[in-house]
């Protein structure tokens, strides 16, 4: 994705991984993510490693 091409403002996303499908909103500003938060989670959810993906797609 080309963050320069998106405005500010909140974008619906979705990571499908076979059995591990999360969707999301997305906050983007100054054409950085900000934040990312799960709207729906796997079926079994582990947090630790839900909110350690996010952090790792932030840094990115």
């Amino acid at each position: 994705m080309n963050l320069l091409s998106l405005s500010d403002g909140i974008y619906n996303g979705k990571c499908n991984a076979g059995r591990w499908t999360n969707e999301m909103n997305i906050t983007i500003k100054g054409h950085k993510i900000i934040k990312l938060y799960v709207t729906k989670d796997v079926s079994i959810p582990k947090p630790e490693v839900t909110n350690a993906m996010l952090s790792k797609v932030i840094e990115k």
